[in-house]
């Protein structure tokens, strides 16, 4: 199995806003295609030993076959107006008096502030455009060369930012987090084992178990074809969950059987006749909760339900075929039989629950309406990388970036002219402007680049001193003249047909909830402010489709939990012909749900696609012990 961690997986199939996305990114070279690199250096970036040491870098980093382009402050280039026409020429030149000069250039030109430098001139920002669909293993390569080329050269530690960096660094994060946990957590299930059984091949039985479980599970995943994702990465907490319960079920009537006075073979025989039904049933409702999972359209999620379906299945044949030939061959007197003082104090606590039953069925009922309480508290705004720690260095770039530059988040406007129509005239890039300076008075945002950006370049590089006419030119005679002149340079914000713009908005995270106001401010005042009916505007942009997905994910997960739950519901009333009791066994399976979304609202932890499988893993393992309950009483 190879790693692949590709953001496809992560949006939904067939939806219209991802196929808008994958269309303006083949066409623009968005923020996706985009790796940031930053350097700091004292008193400030304009020192001739500093820029000819990021030209150095430049010479290196260029040969890479992922790199197409790298833009930054020392070979940034301004348009020049002369008789034959415009031309590009760098900003920065061999002349180091120059220097002091384009430095308050550079920090007051709104093209460049926020982006490719501080408002301390102190750190500037190398833009790395890189070729589409670059593959994470050539992404860390591409990285590995980054970090290793500054030190060379002596630039110092680069902080690096953008997708490649962050999504390859933040699934890497999770993946060693959930291998280092998942050793600790067997461990500790282990111990606890270990002191209610009082016995080591006891403790272990179940733990072997998963093992087995986990080696079948990736197996099976590896011949299928799946790739090492985030939904492989949860294999192992889903067979602990799913499997630890069926094994535990397992031993302990296999010591009620020896306790019985029963031989070994009968002992197994009657273990099995009694509980196989029963382990069927549990497995069968797990494996409903999973699959109703993956109904999803989103690709990992879809993948996520499944194998955990199968993981479920393997766990019931591993406690029905491979347990048993286990407890065959461990003798019967390292089998520690249950004290009768752990059974005295279930059967106080059995006591204890009957005679205070309206209390604790009171108490249930408080902690429903706090649980409540805590899930109508549950943050929903989802931060990007909210639930890395502070203490990582993946997080302390990020943080850099939000601080120090214009901001992490990008959205993306499409402007799609109507047929017969086009971009490059003076009315629609007049109105194009009024939605930039829209944008640009909200507090959150920074830099912006639009097609109107290339026009008052132009009519600035025909106006005297730089940034001293950095408008648009006043009206559509001098708009087409400028235009005609300056053909042979390209707008990189529209495409080559003049069918399509695009504006790229850099500003801070203000997570998902704060961004929907931004959107839904931004209908309202189109509504009322713009004239020109000649263009279409679509919202994309990759931060857009997260938050998109996970508001679809929550959605979905929440959806496919409420199937499973009227699926089991039959199944438990086929089962007992009883309609109360299925509606009994609601409560404690409804209950933890309650439980878990309160606990994740006082606690904090934020609900988004990733976090609301947790509501899955907790209503699989209260089925279960439902289940297990109700075959184990008289109706």
């Amino acid at each position: 199995m190879e790693a692949n961690y590709n953001s496809k997986d992560y949006f939904p199939v067939g939806d219209t806003l991802v196929s808008n996305y994958h269309n303006f990114s083949k066409e623009f070279a968005s923020e996706a295609d985009h790796l940031l690199v930053a350097f700091e250096n004292e008193p400030d970036v304009f020192e001739s030993k500093f820029i000819d040491q990021l030209n150095a870098f430049e010479k290196h980093i260029i040969q890479d076959s992922t790199v197409k382009k790298i833009t930054g402050i020392h070979n940034y280039k301004e348009l020049l107006k002369t008789p034959f026409g415009f031309y590009q020429r760098s900003i920065l030149t061999s002349d180091k008096a120059t220097f002091a000069e384009a430095k308050k250039r550079f920090l007051s030109d709104p093209r460049t502030k926020g982006l490719l430098i501080n408002e301390e001139a102190n750190s500037t920002c190398l833009i790395l455009q890189t070729k589409k669909e670059v593959s994470d293993s050539s992404a860390n390569q591409l990285i590995q060369r980054i970090q290793t080329t500054a030190k060379e050269l002596e630039l110092g530690r680069p902080i690096i930012g953008g997708r490649l960096h962050t999504e390859t660094n933040y699934v890497s994060q999770v993946e060693k987090e959930n291998l280092k946990l998942t050793p600790i957590f067997i461990l500790v299930v282990s111990i606890v084992l270990l002191f209610l059984y009082r016995s080591l091949l006891a403790s272990l039985l179940p733990t072997f178990g998963i093992l087995v479980g986990l080696v079948l599970l990736y197996g099976y995943a590896a011949w299928i074809g799946r790739d090492i994702n985030i939904a492989t990465i949860m294999f192992p907490t889903v067979m602990v969950v799913v499997g630890i319960s069926d094994l535990i079920h397992l031993y302990t009537k296999y010591q009620d059987e020896l306790k019985k006075g029963k031989e070994k073979v009968l002992a197994i025989s009657d273990t099995l006749s009694e509980l196989r039904t029963t382990l069927f049933l549990t497995s069968l409702t797990t494996a409903i909760g999973f699959i109703c999972v993956s109904f999803s359209k989103i690709p990992y999620v879809h993948t996520f339900g499944l194998d955990a379906a199968v993981g479920s299945g393997i766990s019931f044949m591993i406690a029905l075929l491979l347990t048993p030939i286990l407890l065959y061959h461990i003798p019967i007197k390292h089998i520690r039989l249950r004290s009768r003082n752990w059974n005295q104090f279930l059967d106080k606590i059995y006591s204890f629950s009957l005679r205070f039953s309206r209390p604790i069925i009171l108490c249930s009922i408080l902690l429903g309406l706090i649980g409540i309480y805590g899930a109508s508290k549950i943050d929903t705004n989802n931060k990007i990388l909210s639930s890395i720690s502070d203490k990582s260095q993946l997080k302390k770039d990020f943080n850099y970036f939000e601080k120090e530059f214009s901001g992490v988040r990008t959205l993306e406007l499409i402007f799609e002219m109507k047929e017969g129509l086009k971009i490059n005239n003076h009315k629609t890039i007049s109105e194009v402007e009024k939605i930039e300076s829209y944008f640009s008075a909200l507090p959150a945002v920074g830099n912006i680049l639009s097609p109107t950006t290339f026009y008052k370049s132009i009519y600035d590089a025909s106006n005297g001193p730089p940034l001293s006419n950095y408008t648009l030119p006043p009206d559509e005679k001098i708009f087409d003249k400028l235009r005609k002149a300056s053909k042979l340079i390209k707008n990189p914000m529209s495409n080559q047909a003049q069918t399509k713009g695009f504006m790229s908005i850099k500003m801070k995270d203000v997570g998902r909830n704060e961004m929907n106001k931004i959107l839904n401010g931004f209908d309202d005042w189109q509504e009322n402010n713009l004239t020109d009916g000649s263009f279409n505007i679509q919202v994309t942009g990759r931060h857009f489709l997260i938050d998109t997905t996970n508001n679809l994910m929550v959605r979905s997960m929440m959806e496919g939990l409420l199937v499973a739950l009227m699926i089991i519901s039959i199944i438990i009333f086929f089962l007992f012909r009883e309609i109360k009791l299925v509606l009994l066994s609601l409560i404690p399976n409804i209950l933890p749900l309650i439980l878990t979304a309160g606990t994740m609202g006082f606690l904090g932890i934020e609900l988004n696609g990733s976090s609301a499988i947790i509501f899955t893993i907790a209503f699989v393992i209260a089925i279960d012990d439902t289940i297990h309950f109700l075959k184990n009483i008289d109706i």
